[in-house]
């Protein structure tokens, strides 16, 4: 058995191809036909399914950025994307909420959502919010929210 390896989640820009290891094979990309950035009646889409996610998890997820769309107060919705993607490096962080939407008609204005996945704690959720996120964003965050996975899930 091989020792263990790291494995980098990498995603490139321009030409979204780059050579990997010693023999330069060329690589590339992929985003799911789903999964890609795409505007729905108005708000642009940044569609990202977490590594390891239930499909609960998932559910709610789609759920709650299907609620938010329909909602008709947000230009943007990020799912599993770096708050600096989603402030557009407004907040200098690695850190990926669950879901950040951009509130339209406001300058900087953004929401963070959590759903919890399979063995976490709402609380641990809300603690990460609070302590980290919250701290980073400061006046940027409207407002935040821990969703709870139905029960069953």
């Amino acid at each position: 058995r091989a020792p263990p390896a790291y494995v980098y989640n990498l995603e490139v820009a321009g030409e979204h191809v780059f050579g990997v290891g010693s023999a330069s094979l060329l690589a590339h990309n992929y985003e799911p036909k789903h999964l890609r950035v795409r505007n729905v009646k108005g708000v642009r889409i940044y569609p990202s399914k977490p590594h390891g996610v239930k499909s609960g998890q998932w559910k709610v997820i789609l759920a709650k950025l299907k609620e938010l769309r329909k909602s008709g107060k947000y230009e943007a919705i990020y799912i599993n994307r770096t708050l600096r993607k989603a402030t557009d490096g407004k907040v200098d962080s690695s850190l990926r909420p669950d879901i950040v939407a951009k509130v339209k008609g406001e300058k900087d204005k953004y929401v963070v959502i959590e759903v919890q996945g399979g063995g976490q704690k709402v609380k641990d959720l809300e603690d990460k919010i609070k302590g980290k996120i919250k701290p980073l964003m400061g006046d940027l965050l409207e407002w935040w929210k821990v969703v709870p996975l139905p029960k069953g899930n």
